[in-house]
């Protein structure tokens, strides 16, 4: 589930990353052009569009999944160890 989460925070900054890429403070550094503004917001909004699409896709096929129950602490087999049957000091000679 954790990992779920982490896919799902991703894709959401990424979106949010290419929406900021794409403001036109952002744009205007990187050309004058009126048709490469128009161009470069576009192609932003499209890949934060991309994103955003893929985590409501991921959200809505994982919604219905159950949470996995979390591990015991008790030990239902409880090991015992007989030290004497152990080398103990790890010295075979």
């Amino acid at each position: 589930m954790e990992e779920m989460r982490r896919v799902l925070e991703f894709l959401k900054w990424k979106s949010d990353d290419w929406l900021q890429k794409g403001s036109p403070d952002a744009v205007s550094t990187l050309t004058t052009s009126p048709d490469q503004l128009e161009g470069l917001c576009a192609y932003a909004s499209r890949q934060a569009h991309i994103f955003s699409t893929l985590r409501k896709h991921f959200s809505g096929i994982w919604s219905g999944l159950k949470r996995p129950q979390e591990h015991s602490t008790d030990y239902t087999h409880p090991v015992h160890l007989d030290s004497d049957l152990m080398e103990l000091d790890g010295d075979d000679a």
